[in-house]
C-alpha cells in the first residue's frame, strides 16, 4: 500500500499528465488542418529562416539579415525577441521541416501555456481544481485568437510564459523559496525574449500582483526573492534588450506617427476602429471573454482573500485596454510603442481564467444545495464562452496546409521586410542592384559575400564610393590596407564605402559594440544566478489534495 506521501506524488504526476494531454488535445488542430495564418506570419517565416540559416552556418544569435529586400538584408533580428525563432529553428533542425516544425512548435507552446496556469492555480486551491484553469486559459476567446485567427504567434508564445511568471510570483511571496525566485527569473527572462509589447504590459501587470499580495502577506525575505528572480531574469534578457535600447534611435518609432491600424489611438476596444476587425470581431472577443468568467461572481460573495490580486489585475488591465486610460497612453511613450491597447486582454484573460478556476469550489458547494440550478447556469455559461473558441475560433480558422505553408514560406526568400522594422536612413523601394558592387568608372570583383563578412577587390581610378548591396548599417566597417574606410548611407539606405584611388581589397566586416559583449557576459551571470537558485528541486504546490 502506498504511503500518503507516495499517494501524493502519484497524484501531482496524473494532474501534470492531465494537463498536458488537454494540451496537446486543444491543439489538434494544428495536426488536422495546419499551420493558422495571418498578417504576421511571414515576417515572423522571414526571421526564423535567418535564425535557422545562421544557426545552421555556426553563428548562434544572428546579427543581421543577408537574404531579404532582395539581397541588402536588414536588423530586424536585432530589435525581435529570439524565443520563437529558436524554438522554430530547433524543430526544423530534427525534422527538417519547417511545416511539422511549426506545428510542433505551436502545440507546444499552448501546452506550455496550460502548464503554467496549472503552476499559478495550484498555488490558490486545490490541484484537482488547477487542472481547470490549464483548460480555460488554453480555450479562453481572445487567448486562442492570437494563434488562431490573428497569427500573432510570438505574442502567443509570451503569452504562454506570462502565467510562469504569476505563478513563481505567488510562490516565491507564499513559502519565501529561493528555488521559486529561480524559477520566477527564468520564466520572466523567456517572457522578455518572446515578445517585447506583451513583456512590458506583462511587467506593469505582475508589479501590480505582487504589491497585493505582499501587502496580504509581508515578509522582508519574500520582496528580497522577488527583486532576486526579476534583476536575475533582466539579467538573462540582457544579451537581447540591451542592443535593442541602445539602438532604438536608428529604428523608427511604433505606436504614433505611422498608419492608422499601428497607431494606439486608434485600437482601443469597444471604440471606433479604422477596420472591421476592431469594429467588429475585437469586440465579440471581449464579450465571450468576459463572459466566460461569470462564475467568478460568487467570489463577491464569498469574499475569497486569494482572488483579490488576481481581480484587481484583471480589472485593471481590462481599463487599460479601454479608450477611459487614454490620457495614461498619452502620457507615456514607452507605452505607446506597444501599438495595442488590446494587448492587455491576454493579461485580463489570464487572471479571469485564475479567477473562474477559484469559484469552483464555491460552484460545487452550491451544487449540493437548493442553489444548484444557478450553479450549473453559471458553468453552462462559460461552457458556451468556451464552445464559441471551438467552433468560431479553431474551426473557422484560415489554415494552411503542407503545400500551401511550404509555397509560402519559399516565398519569404529575399522578400521585403516591414518598412517599420528597417532604420530610418532606408527608404521604401531601394534601387535593383546586380552585381552586389557597383563602383562608377571602376571595375570591382567580389571576393567573398557571407552574412557578416564582404570582401571585393576594386581597380585603381578616381576616388569615389563604391556602393554596396547592403543597407547601411553604423557596425558595418570597411577596411583596406589596414586602413578604415569611411561609410554612410546612400540616399535610398544602401551602404557606400569611401574608396581611395589605388588598386585595392576592400573588407566589409559587421562588427558587434562592446555594449553588446557586455550584455553577453551579462547574460550569462544572470544564468548562473538562477542556475543556483534553481539548485534545490520542486515541491508539488501546497494546496494539495486531500
Amino acid at each position: 500500500m502506498l504511503s500518503k506521501a507516495g499517494m501524493s506524488r502519484l497524484l501531482y504526476q496524473r494532474y501534470w499528465l492531465q494537463v498536458v494531454g488537454i494540451g496537446f488535445l486543444a491543439s489538434v488542430a494544428l495536426y488536422l488542418y495546419g499551420v493558422p495564418d495571418g498578417p504576421d506570419v511571414s515576417q515572423h517565416y522571414r526571421l526564423a529562416q535567418g535564425f535557422f540559416e545562421s544557426i545552421r552556418g555556426g553563428d548562434f544569435y544572428p546579427s543581421w539579415l543577408s537574404s531579404t529586400n532582395g539581397g541588402y538584408g536588414d536588423p530586424s533580428v536585432r530589435c525581435y525577441p529570439p524565443a520563437l525563432y529558436y524554438i522554430l529553428s530547433f524543430f526544423r533542425l530534427i525534422t527538417g521541416d519547417w511545416y511539422i516544425a511549426s506545428v510542433l512548435t505551436l502545440s507546444l507552446l499552448t501546452v506550455i501555456g496550460g502548464v503554467g496556469m496549472y503552476l499559478w492555480a495550484s498555488a490558490l486551491t486545490k490541484q484537482s481544481y488547477a487542472v481547470f484553469a490549464a483548460l480555460l486559459y488554453m480555450l479562453s476567446p481572445f487567448h486562442a485568437n492570437e494563434m488562431y485567427q490573428a497569427g500573432l504567434y510570438a505574442q502567443f508564445a509570451c503569452a504562454s510564459v506570462l502565467p510562469f511568471v504569476f505563478a513563481f510570483t505567488t510562490r516565491t511571496i507564499a513559502s519565501s523559496r529561493w528555488r521559486d525566485a529561480g524559477g520566477l527569473g527564468l520564466s520572466y527572462a523567456l517572457l522578455i525574449l518572446s515578445n517585447l509589447p506583451l513583456a512590458l504590459l506583462g511587467s506593469v501587470a505582475v508589479g501590480i500582483y505582487a504589491v497585493i499580495r505582499l501587502a496580504q502577506s509581508f515578509s522582508r525575505r519574500s520582496l528580497c526573492q522577488l527583486v532576486a528572480g526579476l534583476l536575475s531574469g533582466l539579467a538573462l534578457g540582457c544579451g537581447y534588450w540591451l542592443p535593442m535600447l541602445l539602438e532604438r534611435k536608428w529604428k523608427r518609432p511604433s505606436g504614433s506617427g505611422q498608419e492608422q491600424w499601428f497607431d494606439y489611438k486608434s485600437n482601443f476596444i469597444f471604440h471606433r476602429s479604422p477596420n472591421n476587425i476592431g469594429d467588429y470581431w475585437l469586440p465579440i472577443l471581449v464579450t465571450t471573454t468576459l463572459l466566460m468568467a461569470v462564475p467568478a461572481v460568487v467570489l463577491l460573495v464569498r469574499r475569497n482573500r486569494q482572488a483579490l490580486a488576481p481581480a484587481l489585475v484583471a480589472l485593471l488591465t481590462f481599463l487599460m485596454a479601454t479608450f477611459l486610460s487614454k490620457p495614461i497612453w498619452d502620457a507615456f511613450p514607452a507605452l505607446q510603442e506597444t501599438q495595442f491597447p488590446w494587448r492587455w486582454l491576454t493579461i485580463t484573460s489570464a487572471c479571469l481564467s485564475i479567477l473562474v478556476t477559484l469559484s469552483l469550489p464555491e460552484l460545487v458547494q452550491m451544487s449540493r444545495t437548493r442553489l444548484r440550478p444557478l450553479s450549473f447556469a453559471l458553468l453552462g455559461i462559460t461552457a458556451i464562452a468556451l464552445s464559441f473558441t471551438i467552433f468560431q475560433i479553431i474551426r473557422t480558422a484560415s489554415f494552411q496546409n503542407r503545400s500551401t505553408f511550404d509555397e509560402k514560406v519559399a516565398s519569404l526568400q529575399g522578400s521585403e521586410t516591414n518598412k517599420y522594422l528597417l532604420p530610418i536612413w532606408v527608404s521604401e523601394k531601394p534601387l535593383t542592384m546586380n552585381p552586389a558592387v557597383e563602383v562608377a568608372g571602376r571595375d570591382a570583383q567580389v571576393q567573398e559575400w557571407s552574412t557578416k563578412r564582404r570582401e571585393f577587390k576594386v581597380e585603381a581610378g578616381a576616388a569615389t564610393a563604391a556602393r554596396l548591396r547592403i543597407f547601411y548599417y553604423p557596425y558595418w566597417q570597411a577596411v583596406a590596407d589596414g586602413k578604415q574606410l569611411t561609410t554612410r548611407p546612400a540616399s535610398d539606405g544602401a551602404l557606400l564605402v569611401s574608396l581611395p584611388p589605388t588598386a585595392t581589397t576592400v573588407t566589409v566586416n559587421f562588427v558587434e559594440p562592446t555594449t553588446t559583449r557586455v550584455a553577453g557576459v551579462v547574460s550569462f551571470l544572470g544564468l548562473l544566478c538562477i542556475g543556483l537558485l534553481l539548485a534545490k528541486p520542486f515541491t508539488p504546490a501546497r494546496h494539495g489534495d486531500k
